[in-house]
């Protein structure tokens, strides 16, 4: 993270370089999922709280979202 910080725009904003991922990877931890499932689908939870995609890009990343649930719960 503090790469990527240092790479962006200056000074950096602390809420999406930091806070914005929090909840997810609290969850991830709480959960138990790896890291390497978290990673491949990390990107659909940010796609439902952007206001500027389209409704078909939310309906994928809902759909990924129902599939990564039922990778977990099979897991468990």
């Amino acid at each position: 993270m503090l790469a990527r910080m240092a790479d962006g725009p200056n000074p950096v904003d602390l809420m999406p370089a930091y806070a914005d991922a929090l909840p997810l990877d609290v969850a991830r931890d709480i959960l138990a999922v790896s890291t390497e499932l978290h990673r491949v689908y990390r990107h659909c939870f940010r796609t439902q709280a952007q206001l500027d995609v389209s409704l078909r890009a939310v309906a994928e990343a809902t759909a990924a979202i129902a599939d990564f649930t039922r990778q977990i719960i099979e897991a468990k």
